[in-house]
């Protein structure tokens, strides 16, 4: 087989731009039978639509969640995929966002990859405000909830996303004292609105753990990326300790 350079096959970046990219999975075989018991390898992962559509402009139903999916992805995933899509299109609409096909392609992605993964809210963000301006370092606040006891604290960084982290930190009382070993953003369509896709890679006493979080404020999506890396730390401790 010869494989002509420039044809695409070897630069998979073009074709995901309007696919459903295939979620990237820890090696075990329940997580890959999890998606496959979920009807995710049925029906299409590309769909051929103008990308800055808007097709959701209020809150949803999960008839018309599921109606969507299957009008622009062939298949049907199960209810709780499909309100897993709905309460995230839900978080977007609120920041006053209408949901394009692109942002609804983020969604199902982001779905498709965390709610097999789903880990207990040992960490819940309840507010967060950010202050920055011009040559002056960013200020945090933030208001959480750690194992049912509220908390909130303040700091300043460097950045909105180095400030917001530490306040997260300081209203932990160390108990999120982590090592940010990664931070990954991707933003897939475009505008200044556009869904911002971001990842963080948490360390602690040799232990890794990867959140993610999607939303059209990179704040806020970084964030839930936090959250879910904390999260996920705390169930393998957890696992670990069985």
């Amino acid at each position: 087989v010869c494989i002509l350079t420039g044809g695409g096959l070897k630069d998979p970046s073009p074709i995901l731009k309007i696919a459903i990219k295939p979620p990237t999975i820890y090696p075990d075989v329940a997580e890959f039978k999890s998606l496959f018991e979920s009807s995710f390898f049925e029906g299409k992962s590309v769909a051929f639509t103008d990308k800055e559509e808007i097709i959701i402009s209020t809150s949803p139903s999960k008839e018309k969640v599921a109606s969507l999916v299957r009008r622009f992805f062939g298949t049907a995933y199960s209810d709780r995929y499909v309100e897993n899509i709905r309460e995230v299109v839900d978080k977007i609409l609120k920041k006053g966002k209408p949901v394009t096909f692109a942002d609804f392609q983020d969604i199902v992605q982001e779905v498709l990859e965390t709610v097999q993964r789903a880990t207990p809210n040992f960490l819940t963000v309840l507010d967060f405000r950010v202050e920055t301006a011009k040559d002056h370092q960013a200020t945090a606040w933030v208001k959480v909830k750690i194992d049912g006891v509220e908390q909130e604290a303040s700091a300043h960084g460097v950045g909105p996303v180095d400030a917001v982290t530490k306040a997260l930190k300081n209203a932990s009382s160390g108990e999120l004292d982590f090592a940010l070993s990664g931070y990954r953003v991707d933003i897939r369509s475009e505008g200044t609105d556009a869904l911002v896709y971001v990842e963080i890679k948490l360390i602690k006493d040799k232990t890794v753990s990867i959140g993610k979080g999607t939303s059209p404020d990179i704040i806020q999506a970084s964030i839930e990326a936090f959250v879910g890396g904390y999260n996920g730390f705390r169930q393998k401790k957890l696992e670990t300790a069985k």
